[in-house]
């Protein structure tokens, strides 16, 4: 506290004790305890008057106002040898961190805020995620950010947006190295792709030092073969670059195994992340559900993770936007024409925001479902096509007196499953 709010203090204490010694003399029945009743009086007025006079309490892992949070990056690639040579990385980042001062410890786990002395020797993570730290650091009150690393962030574009979104101001301190690495940060591919059919990945790539001003990287089956290559532009030194590779996968149903890796042409000093692997699910039919929103809204997403939870299956999901169908994984265009093959075979079709507009595509899709699952949207009574049903008001009723095709729908009838004897299964609504 300054020196005034101590002067405060002392004047409140001594106005505080005044106060409880003429109380318990003249207002008070001169009975046994009445001294101890006094001084609980006084000690509690006294714990207010402090917490008036300095509200924040202190905690070991809040950042001070007006100091910079500190974030360690503890990872093996940090144990490379320095510019100089004698010492690692990460040592040298150790020296820079004074001894009173307390860091984050971050890699590919929960970040650690850990004293300065207590920091370990050596790095002790596999991989470098930087977001969590910036949010366990924003979230203890911290505006301001030094981050010691190599810059061999897997999720820079992640910590990047998360700093943006926490209104944290990232400072990178410049730990040079006379060796210059690249290695692969991430590959994102589809969970199922359709026997004989082609796929795209994409394969994010993370630079130290200067590599040259390309790479080349292949992606390889599990028995060795090539499938795909490609060349892309070496990223700066802490920065990212990404490359789409397609290629075809077997037509045996099944998990198949998958690898990127960087062809290089000198020998790498951490060749630990110049491969990733990665898995296809391959079928002839969809191995999941596949849903399809009419509308743009937040509910997709969270049905997306619920309808993966209870097939035990991924999801194909696609959002119909200015007259196109736009993949909800890595929001590309897609087109119609495959979205229609796919969703005739799938097990399960769910179709968001249906309703009496609905284009004429989407109708047909919905009459030729094996088993359907309809959130719709509007207020305009519908006919379901196919299925004999008409949603009126909120609520599902059959169209005509006999229906060809038996159907469920939940109280509320937010949505309809049908289910008919010569289609197998029916889903269960939800309310």
């Amino acid at each position: 506290m300054t020196p005034l709010k101590w002067i405060l203090l002392a004047l409140g204490a001594a106005a505080v004790l005044a106060y409880v010694a003429w109380w318990y003399r003249t207002r008070e029945e001169p009975v046994s305890g009445r001294a101890l009743a006094a001084g609980l009086r006084a000690a509690v007025l006294l714990f207010a008057w402090l917490i008036l006079l300095n509200p924040s309490l202190p905690a070991s892992w809040v950042t001070p106002a007006g100091e910079d949070a500190v974030l360690l990056d503890g990872s093996h690639s940090m144990s490379r040898p320095s510019a100089g040579g004698a010492t690692s990385l990460f040592s040298v980042a150790l020296d820079s961190v004074g001894p009173a001062e307390r860091v984050w410890l971050f890699g590919d786990g929960a970040p650690e805020n850990v004293a300065a002395d207590s920091l370990p020797d050596e790095p002790v993570y596999y991989e470098t995620r930087l977001a969590p730290a910036v949010r366990a650091a924003a979230l203890a009150g911290a505006r301001r950010a030094r981050v010691l690393s190599d810059r061999r962030v897997a999720d820079a574009l992640e910590a990047t947006e998360e700093a943006r979104r926490q209104g944290l101001a990232l400072s990178f301190a410049t730990l040079e190295t006379e060796y210059a690495e690249a290695g692969i940060a991430d590959v994102v591919a589809p969970a199922w792709a359709q026997g004989g059919d082609s796929v795209s990945v994409r394969v994010d790539l993370v630079a130290a030092g200067a590599v040259g001003d390309t790479l080349r990287i292949e992606i390889e089956d599990e028995a060795g073969n090539i499938t795909a290559s490609g060349v892309a532009q070496a990223p700066g030194s802490g920065r990212h670059a990404s490359v789409r590779l397609a290629f075809p996968v077997s037509r045996r149903a099944g998990f198949h195994r998958y690898s990127a890796r960087l062809a290089l042409e000198r020998p790498d000093p951490e060749p630990r992340d110049d491969r990733r692997v990665f898995y296809l699910r391959v079928s002839e039919r969809p191995a999941g559900p596949v849903l399809i929103s009419l509308v743009p809204d937040w509910e997709p997403s969270f049905l997306i993770a619920n309808l993966e939870r209870a097939t035990d299956a991924p999801t194909s999901a696609y959002l119909w936007l200015a007259d196109s169908l736009v993949s909800l994984e890595d929001y590309r265009s897609v087109p119609l024409t495959s979205i229609q093959a796919r969703a005739r075979q799938a097990p399960l079709l769910v179709v968001h925001g249906y309703s009496s507009v609905a284009p004429a595509w989407a109708q047909e899709l919905v009459r030729g479902a094996t088993r359907l699952l309809l959130l719709p949207a509007g207020s305009r009574p519908f006919e379901l096509p196919g299925w004999d049903v008409r949603f009126r008001g909120g609520s599902a009723i059959p169209a005509a007196s006999h229906t060809r095709h038996r159907w469920g729908a939940s109280l509320g009838a937010s949505h309809v499953a049908p289910s008919a004897p010569r289609r197998a299964g029916s889903c269960r609504g939800r309310r």
